[in-house]
């Protein structure tokens, strides 16, 4: 697994500011944050072959582009700034999320 984070600049209502991706060994997307302004999380994940999104985000339904792709989209797109980040970053604000949709709902 890869994890990365996303920061977009000049956001549009309704998209979030901030991204957080795991990446599977096929380059598919396995989970994801999105932080949003408010703040308010939303994320998504497989369980069990179906999709489960809270709060306006989505997995891709393409895989993610190779290296030498990917660096020529971050070129094409610099309203964004990527980079990788360790599992226990993106496990942190996994955790974040989901205690943000607890304490939402209870």
């Amino acid at each position: 697994m890869e994890h990365f984070k996303l920061i977009s600049r000049n956001v549009q209502a309704g998209y979030p500011e901030v991204e957080f991706t795991e990446i599977d060994k096929d380059r598919w997307e396995a989970r994801k944050v999105g932080i949003f302004s408010g703040p308010k999380y939303g994320y998504v994940h497989i369980d069990q072959d179906q999709v489960i999104e809270i709060g306006g985000v989505g997995l891709s339904d393409k895989p993610w582009h190779f290296e030498l792709e990917h660096e020529i989209w971050l070129k094409r797109n610099p309203q964004f700034e990527e980079s990788k980040i360790s599992k226990d970053e993106f496990e942190t604000v996994w955790k974040v999320a989901l205690e943000f949709w607890k304490k939402a709902h209870n």
